[in-house]
């Protein structure tokens, strides 16, 4: 258990760089009050948020370097700031921050604050990947936000508290690697995949009802699955897979790849995945009747496909634990990692072990999964 020496002295060693997504806050007021909530966690003796809201209210722009942010130092011959706080202005953006920040550093460590949904998570993980001496933070903003139910549902509301994630411990955690990106959910291909599309006008739409009324998102995935389902070239798309020299081939509906059990706003389809045991675990499904899809398709997202009838489940269905696995097919491959959607001709998916340390509020461990087939 650390001390609360021990606790101030890496506080000291370490710097903060905060990732704000902009569309996870209902206004412009509530996003202010989240920046307000972070600059006071910090000593006042060190803000110079007061000069940078005089310089914004001259009409000065941001900084060069980091735009759109607000930083602190210790002292004036401080060359990096303690804390930095920087609000994304597209997908992708905060890549470079992380990466211009962390250039920065003389031998600190690097904490980062995806404060957001899962997209936001994804740009902060793929900004770190490689660095090292660097952790990352999830501070669940969005309607996902679904690594954070790793720890267990009543621990959920500890990430939301900015204060504590400041000072929390990190614990070791897997990561998905796919065709160079990075995820720490899921990886999915073929139906499951292009339902992220089909739900993007209607997630876009009514983007405040779904921060409200969160039963919405099942809601729109599922409509989203249905309508690529209809899509006769996905329902019945060739794959050859390699998954640890195992090889399959055939018509695939869809692959799952998860290296955590929660995806989708909360959906388990595969319930014994734990993102530190050095595996991934996949599920696939071969190509079936529509309407057999259809009837069956809250109980795969619950995880409760063995109770899916009238089709013989273990024929269908191939349940592995596997470290890497190759992906290709004749036509164009729809992938989901983590939310965000590639195309591409295959997939090479790897695990990378222990690949980043995720802030733990309260040292709590991973929720123990359970397998389901």
């Amino acid at each position: 258990m650390e001390t609360r020496e021990s606790q101030r002295t890496a506080r000291e060693r370490r710097r903060h760089l905060f990732i704000l997504n902009p569309i996870s806050f209902a206004s412009t007021v509530e996003l202010e009050r989240m920046k307000a909530q972070i600059v006071a966690c910090f000593p006042p003796a060190t803000h110079d948020e007061s000069a940078a809201r005089t310089e914004r209210a001259k009409g000065k722009p941001p900084a060069p370097d980091i735009l759109n942010s607000t930083a602190s130092t210790r002292d004036a011959s401080d060359a990096t700031p303690e804390f930095l706080i920087h609000v994304s202005r597209y997908p992708r953006d905060a890549i470079c921050t992380i990466l211009r920040y962390h250039a920065r550093l003389n031998g600190e460590q690097l904490r980062v604050y995806a404060v957001g949904g899962d997209g936001i998570m994804f740009d902060c993980l793929n900004g770190l990947m490689g660095l090292p001496n660097t952790e990352l933070a999830i501070v669940p903003r969005g309607t996902g936000n679904d690594f954070c139910r790793s720890f267990g549902a009543k621990n959920y509301a500890r990430f939301q508290d900015i204060r504590q994630q400041i000072d929390a411990p990190s614990i070791p955690a897997d990561v998905i690697r796919c065709n160079g990106h990075y995820a720490l959910n899921f990886c999915a291909l073929g139906a499951e995949a292009s339902a992220l599309f089909s739900t993007l006008p209607l997630t876009k739409r009514f983007h405040d009802l779904r921060r409200k009324f969160t039963h919405l998102n099942q809601l729109f995935y599922c409509a989203g699955g249905v309508r690529a389902t209809l899509n006769d070239a996905l329902l019945h798309q060739q794959y050859e897979i390699t998954a640890d020299g195992h090889k399959m081939s055939g018509e695939f509906v869809l692959l799952n790849i998860a290296n955590a059990r929660y995806y989708s706003v909360g959906s388990m389809v595969i319930a014994g995945a734990m993102p530190n045991d050095g595996v991934l675990d996949m599920l696939t499904l071969r190509s079936i009747r529509r309407s057999y899809l259809y009837r069956n398709l809250r109980r795969y997202l619950t995880g409760n496909y063995r109770k899916s009838r009238p089709f013989n489940v273990d024929e269908k269905f191939c349940y592995q634990r596997v470290q890497h696995i190759e992906i290709s097919s004749p036509s164009p491959v729809t992938i989901n990692l983590d939310g965000e959607a590639f195309f591409d001709s295959g997939a090479t998916i790897d695990v990378l072990p222990n690949a980043v340390n995720v802030v733990n509020v309260g040292g709590v461990p991973y929720e123990e999964g359970w397998d389901v087939l």
